[in-house]
């Protein structure tokens, strides 16, 4: 099976997604937000990205249909969107003035961005579940076909079978038919026959 096809530039949305959501952790680390507010955004921000990460190794084999594959790529961007308007917001926030800013709109901030990322996870994973539900689609297809070449293939052989069955049947009367002669014939005697 091969890695599904990404469209619309949308596997290096997913990659560009992870590093900035690696890079959001990792600024809420080193920033010293000991908040149970910061500790949940972080959770979040963990829980998208290995959404993410699950769909660089999803695999099909097939093509995904064109919707999904739009779907997928939308909600990659929308993802990315948020992600990078956040660490914008986090690596503006270093300066006085927007310390400050900060400061007075951190908790509201965090609550705005945990409730994207939850969003935009669950509609991650709502493609998700299309992508593997097509996945099956695809795979009960080829598991149907494969049967019915067995069924087509199990009834060659079964007519060959009965072919072969009526040819035995038919060569056994002949041997009957052929004895019985020769045996009237001979009087079931094999001298008389040799000689005669």
């Amino acid at each position: 099976m091969a890695t599904f096809g990404f469209a619309y530039g949308s596997f290096g949305d997913i990659i560009e997604t992870i590093h900035l959501g690696a890079k959001i952790v990792e600024l809420v680390r080193s920033g010293g937000r000991p908040s149970s507010e910061w500790g949940e955004t972080k959770n979040e921000m963990q829980s998208l990205c290995n959404a993410l990460t699950h769909l660089t190794t999803v695999e099909t084999t097939a093509p995904l249909p064109q919707s999904l594959s739009y779907r997928l790529g939308k909600e990659v961007a929308q993802c990315r969107s948020i992600t990078s308007g956040f660490e914008s917001k986090l690596t503006a926030s270093r300066g006085f003035l927007q310390k400050v800013f900060w400061a007075v709109s951190e908790e509201k901030e965090l609550a705005a961005f945990r409730r994207q990322l939850v969003q935009r996870r669950a509609a991650l994973n709502g493609v998700v579940e299309e992508i593997n539900l097509a996945v099956l689609s695809d795979v009960q297809a080829r598991v149907d076909k494969v049967a019915e070449e067995m069924r087509i293939g199990n009834g060659h052989i079964e007519e060959g079978v009965s072919g072969v069955t009526l040819r035995l049947r038919d060569h056994e009367q002949i041997l009957v038919t052929v004895w019985t002669e020769w045996t009237k014939k001979c009087g079931g005697e094999m001298t008389a026959c040799r000689t005669g």
